[in-house]
């Protein structure tokens, strides 16, 4: 398993939680006057502190949370990101007792004679209000996120739970009075305080009650709904003689103390029953996301940052044939792409003209199938600051990384996964990653769009073997590596680049032509580590980016079985001709037992001197990855096994591996289940055994 891609946490995981809290408000008050002063010197009128500044206040608030919360460097599970198989029930029944409970509470209301049903409203009014309801579930999300998750974990690091529930409530009161001088001098604005409080408690203590956030947020999203459309449309009206105005003081149930008893018999409920066993809080090693919310999930995708124009074409070449259920991701994608198209044209029009004579000094390539340990090995080689290697930020968005990319990125590394969504790699804007991704954003060249296009895997897989393309397209790749390759030398000049990249293990003869001198180094590791990792990256990763459902056979793992050997033979057969001093083969197992010694042994073959610096570089990287968890895999299939000791058996006795003994104890029923879904796959893979194969030469 590729190891742990950050060194320890950040000094600022050791900060004080009152400090944390005092820079999180510091650098909302600095973008709070950043905005109003932007504002008044180009004459708008507008408030921060509005209806509309306090929103735009809030996203500012959940970008600032989620930038430290990446520098805490912690599981997402400890501030209740947990989604788990349930997730559904949990939101969507969160919202729709929301709705019930308030639809109910105006109800009672309307009974009471606190309000009336106004008139028939417009039908104009009527979409308003319905649009005004669609935000209440991102808001609702946002607030909880920030409300009963990292600011309610910073308070319990330092206060008892219930003082610690009490004091991110009290906050969240506080900062809805913002712009309000007279709010504790007028009365219905102390019982809003009040109201708003309460609310707090109930759903913080609702978050520890649970573990997760999902519950509270989609209650609160329920209750968001219903105030806002009654208020948009509107669907009330205060009577000129209320009755009863107590339960609903100017419409506002709020303001009712005797909403305020149900809030504080449920959060008594809760803490009672807290006391009475433990807190469901999650552990450290739990699985934050589960499987089924990856699928569906909106805001994720590898292509989020390729420009417009690109994405077209894909969707033009797939007859814009996409799932039902990633349509919500689609949008997404094509919005976030259109935006970084329009700020990165400056940079698609000048880079070109300066770049051009930029050389590119033979790189020096690390390569390997994928989850054979080519990240760990990239890591370690680029603590040798003679070497620069492409960043997350600088790939993902391959356009625009030079000029606007910067405005972009703050962002989206807000919203960015902390971990690699197959495995406990942590992954940041500034971390080492590989060119592919740049490929696949910049000219859409690269088998990663069949990720995204998974009915279409063949197409995209051609884009594996450049040697077989057609002379034109060769020209196209050759053309796109290059220029990102030069605009990363233009950044970062006199520095030689280092480059991983899974796919250029078929590649190495055409690399070798384009930059003459370049140095490779090969990392293998045992067949059946590889498959198992393969089949689970299939399983993690590739459903956050698909925009269809992947088909029974010829999806990835499947294919795998085959494009292993067509991969591993292209190496074989172009490491063959290259001079013994450009090209070393490495175990994984050796580099995981021995680091040192094997980085000293890739350094003395390729004869590129070692410093002092990267020897200590080295060290305290190494000493950084204790207690670095990899991910364990169940038993083989003994199918499966059988199928890749037949199919990789040149590979396996070429690095020295032979087939793992099994267990002979009974499998229990979680093992068979596997077991049963890697007989599927191993059989769709037999069959793809005879068709036609790429010639490895």
């Amino acid at each position: 398993m590729d190891s742990e891609n950050s060194p320890t946490r950040l000094p600022f995981a050791e900060w004080s939680p009152w400090l944390k809290i005092t820079v999180w408000l510091g650098a909302l008050l600095v973008f709070s006057l950043l905005c109003q002063a932007f504002t008044w010197l180009v004459g708008w009128d507008f408030d921060i502190l509005s209806h509309k500044g306090r929103s735009l206040l809030l996203a500012a608030a959940l970008i600032c949370f989620l930038t430290m919360m990446r520098a805490e460097g912690r599981p997402a599970s400890l501030y209740g990101f947990v989604v788990a198989e349930d997730w559904k029930r949990q939101w969507f029944g969160g919202i729709l007792l929301g709705i019930v409970t308030f639809g109910t509470y105006y109800l009672l209301a309307i009974s009471a004679g606190s309000v009336q049903l106004a008139a028939v409203p417009e039908i104009e009014e009527v979409g308003k209000g319905l649009l005004s309801g669609l935000t209440s579930f991102p808001v609702a999300i946002i607030q909880q996120i920030i409300v009963s998750g990292y600011l309610l974990w910073l308070f319990k690091q330092k206060l008892p739970t219930f003082a610690a529930v009490g004091g991110v409530s009290l906050l969240f009161a506080g900062m809805h009075e913002l712009g309000n001088p007279n709010a504790f001098q007028d009365f219905h604005q102390c019982s809003l305080f009040m109201g708003l409080f309460l609310v707090a408690m109930f759903l913080a203590t609702l978050r520890l009650y649970t573990g997760t956030l999902l519950l509270p947020a989609g209650i609160l999203a329920g209750w968001l709904f219903v105030r806002r459309i009654g208020r948009k449309i509107p669907l009330f009206e205060i009577p000129e003689t209320p009755v009863y105005e107590w339960i609903a003081p100017l419409g506002d149930p709020r303001l009712s103390p005797f909403l305020w008893s149900f809030l504080i018999l449920g959060t008594a409920w809760l803490t009672w029953k807290m006391a009475h066993r433990e807190t469901i809080e999650p552990t450290t090693a739990a699985p934050p996301i589960s499987g089924n919310f990856k699928k569906v999930f909106p805001l994720t995708g590898m292509q989020l940052q390729a420009p417009l124009d690109v994405w077209l074409r894909e969707l033009i070449r797939n007859r814009f044939a996409i799932g039902s259920a990633y349509l919500p991701r689609l949008a997404f994608s094509l919005v976030a792409s259109t935006i970084n198209t329009i700020l990165s044209l400056p940079e698609r029009f000048i880079l070109p003209w300066l770049v051009k004579n930029q050389e590119v000094a033979p790189p020096l390539f690390v390569v390997g199938i994928h989850r054979s340990g080519t990240t760990h090995l990239h890591n370690l080689l680029s603590l040798d600051k003679r070497f620069v290697a492409p960043m997350t930020f600088q790939v993902f968005n391959p356009v625009g990384f030079l000029i606007s990319g910067w405005l972009v990125q703050p962002v989206l590394a807000a919203f960015s996964p902390w971990k690699r969504p197959m495995d406990n790699v942590k992954i940041g804007p500034f971390h080492p990653q590989e060119e592919e991704f740049a490929l696949s954003n910049q000219c859409g060249l690269s088998p990663y769009w069949g990720m995204t296009f998974p009915q279409n895997r063949e197409h995209y897989d051609q884009y594996i073997f450049v040697d077989q393309l057609s002379e034109k397209d060769q020209e196209t790749w050759k053309k796109q590596l290059h220029f990102f390759l030069q605009k990363v030398c233009w950044q970062y000049p006199n520095r030689r680049l280092l480059l991983k990249n899974p796919y250029n293990t078929a590649r190495v003869g055409l690399l070798s032509e384009l930059y003459s001198g370049a140095k490779f180094v090969h990392i293998h590791r045992h067949p059946e580590d590889v498959y198992r990792s393969n089949a689970h990256l299939a399983r993690e990763c590739h459903v956050v980016t698909q925009v269809q459902d992947q088909p029974e056979s010829e999806n990835y793992t499947t294919r795998f079985v085959n494009s292993f050997v067509e991969i591993e033979s292209a190496f074989e057969r172009d490491a063959a001709q290259l001079p013994r001093e450009d090209v070393i083969e490495i175990a994984y197992e050796e580099l995981d037992q021995h680091p040192k010694e094997v980085i000293e042994a890739i350094y003395d073959h390729l004869q590129i001197p070692m410093t002092e610096q990267m020897q200590t570089a080295l060290d305290d990287y190494l000493a950084s990855l204790e207690g670095y968890q990899k991910n364990k895999h169940r038993p083989m299939a003994p199918k499966t096994q059988s199928l890749l000791w037949n199919r990789w058996r040149h590979f396996y006795e070429k690095w020295g591996y032979r087939p793992r003994t099994q267990p002979t104890s009974s499998a229990s029923e979680e093992q068979a289940t596997s077991e049963k879904g890697e007989e599927v796959i191993s059989a769709a893979a037999e069959k793809t055994t005879d068709s036609p194969q790429r010639k490895a030469g």
